[in-house]
């Protein structure tokens, strides 16, 4: 994946999964846990998308914003860029709300850790916003706003 030039931060990869039954041990290294990871692209088709029908996806709720009115202009489309859907709101998730990063729990479907013991299947959020106009992208961040507030954390 390309570095996109106007990126005010370097593009991140995802650690692989965790076997459920073992973990990694690197004696005196950074504990995978430690690593925050914010920043992982995989939305360039969106972006490009998004542009060529003027609209531009801030990581921000302007953004969603702007992405819940391309999906409804163009619903089948859209369907063909739901992984990026969801990598987009992730990144959205891990730029505002604080604490938050990109989990690996299965290699096929990332997570964004909200606060500690809740995490966002950015992936079902996605399918679910094309599947079901029910709730906007806008509504599930709002919806992670209020639980990484009600946290513990």
């Amino acid at each position: 994946m390309a570095q996109d030039p106007r990126a005010k931060e370097p593009i991140q990869r995802l650690p692989l999964g965790i076997s459920r039954n073992r973990a990694p041990y690197a004696f005196g290294g950074p504990r995978l846990e430690d690593i925050a990871i914010r920043n992982v692209g995989g939305y360039d088709d969106l972006t490009a998308c998004g542009a060529a029908a003027d609209a531009k996806f801030s990581r921000d709720a302007n953004g969603l914003r702007t992405l819940d009115d391309f999906i409804d202009a163009s619903p089948q489309h859209a369907r063909d860029l739901a992984g990026e859907i969801g990598m987009f709101y992730g990144d959205v998730l891990t730029h505002t709300i604080a604490g938050s990063q990109w989990i690996v729990i299965d290699a096929s479907r990332p997570e964004v850790r909200i606060a500690p013991g809740i995490s966002v299947d950015v992936g079902r959020v996605a399918l679910s916003r094309l599947e079901s106009n029910a709730r906007s992208l806008i509504d599930h961040y709002n919806h992670a706003q209020e639980l990484a507030a009600g946290s513990d954390g």
